[in-house]
């Protein structure tokens, strides 16, 4: 017999054929007409939902594997289509829901285990995530990136060899990936095994020449060995390529700190925070360096901005307590030589020689009693300040941190890393002159005394 214009099955029918060419907006326009022909048939609006998710309509894709999950509630497709939509937009707990509900209707599905194990690792459930990345690979799944997710989390604990042995299926499934060998190249660095993974990272230039990671890997080897021509050589090759990834100023500056270069690493370090303000670490070893060269405000400056970005950062706290312990006095007026009820016979003070590293004195020379009008219109013009700065060490402990701690990043499955924590260092301080402690105990009791 003749088909009927107003049933919805030659609608439908249509629409899947223009589906099948990728022609999305008559099959779009196909289906339509058959919902609105009042069809029942769920795969029609789990059809128009893959056509919204592909013209990203997020919220419209979902309606639509909503409706085809109330008209066939036991399909575990529908059920990880929305589910995938949900993990896309960052839903991760309704994700999740809908992953284990497909996971009940159909437990042997590889697919909804793994799309589990990827919410749950988004959602830093590691121990959650591991179990279903497991179950994935039990079920037979040959997803390469599953591999690698268990070689991220088993990276955690430190659990080397099973990280490494993760990340080698990984290349084993697909070799061509040089995230895959970054990520054995960086467990290989953690044990300090250099020339595996000096390995791993150059077959990592070779798949992908024009990614600067690697070549800044290679660099962090060579500072580790102090090659310090080598690593800089790498580190200015991955600027070449990126000349707006922060790390690598930052890294430009650790090595001008172990060349002992004070004014070329706080220059790196400026430019990694104009790349990147929002990294503490930055601004902490910008602050290391301007102490090291008797910039104690700048210093100061600097340690109270990471410590604004980061308020659990010890290091930066603890650098600034040291400055700040440091004695800085400004006599003003009230404790010049001028007020004779203070010191009517005070000798000129004199500064701690200038030989000793750890003292500097910075001043107009006092005038001593005898000039000093006493009268009451005279204008007190003198002032005396006496700094006293610890001396800060520029070689800090990095390069051996670097050598025993493993660098913590995180990769994507296409090896651009999505965070970077350099290892934590304190800033280092020389041990107090006596001189100093004496200069000190003084100045309390005067200030004890008279106020300041």
């Amino acid at each position: 017999g003749e088909l009927d214009p107003q049933a919805p099955q030659p609608h439908q029918l249509l629409g899947a054929i223009y589906f099948t060419q990728k022609d999305l907006p008559a099959a779009k326009s196909k289906y339509e007409k058959a919902v609105s022909l009042g069809t029942k048939a769920a795969w029609v609006h789990a059809q128009l939902g893959q056509i919204a998710k592909r013209q990203d309509q997020p919220q419209i894709a979902i309606a639509h594997f909503k409706d085809a999950i109330a008209l066939n509630p036991k399909n575990a497709n529908f059920h990880i289509n929305c589910a995938d939509i949900y993990a896309k937009q960052k839903q991760l707990d309704l994700a999740v829901r809908s992953y284990q509900q497909a996971i009940t209707l159909n437990p042997d599905s590889f697919r909804a285990h793994q799309a589990l194990g990827e919410a749950q690792f988004k959602k830093k459930d590691f121990p959650a995530a591991k179990a279903s990345y497991h179950k994935a690979i039990e079920l037979g799944t040959q997803a390469p990136w599953v591999h690698f997710k268990l070689g991220r989390i088993a990276e955690q604990p430190k659990d080397y060899d099973v990280a490494l042995a993760h990340f080698e299926n990984a290349i084993a499934l697909n070799d061509k990936n040089p995230g895959f060998h970054i990520a054995c190249g960086r467990v290989h660095f953690a044990q300090n095994h250099f020339s595996p993974a000096i390995s791993s990272y150059q077959q990592a230039t070779e798949l992908n020449p024009n990614n600067p990671l690697p070549y800044q890997l290679l660099g962090d080897i060579r500072l580790a060995q102090k090659e310090f021509s080598a690593a800089e050589s790498l580190y200015r090759q991955a600027l070449s390529l990126n000349d707006q990834a922060a790390i690598v100023p930052f890294k430009l500056g650790q090595l001008a700190v172990k060349q002992g270069d004070k004014e070329t690493a706080t220059a790196w370090y400026k430019r990694a925070i104009a790349l990147n303000p929002k990294n503490p670490q930055f601004h902490f070893h910008l602050g290391n360096m301007q102490a090291a060269q008797n910039h104690p405000d700048a210093a100061s400056a600097s340690y109270e901005k990471a410590l604004s970005l980061n308020p659990n950062f010890s290091p930066a706290r603890k650098a600034l307590s040291e400055l700040t312990d440091t004695l800085v006095i400004t006599p003003q007026s009230s404790l010049s030589w001028a007020v004779p009820a203070l010191a009517p016979t005070s000798p000129a003070f004199t500064h701690p020689p200038t030989s000793n590293p750890k003292v500097t004195a910075s001043s107009n020379s006092p005038t001593p009693p005898s000039a000093v009008s006493h009268s009451q219109d005279a204008s007190v013009q003198t002032s005396t300040t006496i700094t006293l700065l610890r001396h800060r060490e520029s070689d800090s402990r990095e390069s051996d941190s670097r050598a025993t701690a493993p660098q913590r990043f995180q990769y994507s499955t296409v090896a651009q890393d999505e965070f970077l924590t350099e290892p934590t260092t304190a800033s280092p301080v020389a041990k107090r002159n006596p001189l100093v402690k004496l200069i000190k105990r003084f100045f309390r009791s005067f200030l004890a005394i008279f106020g300041r």
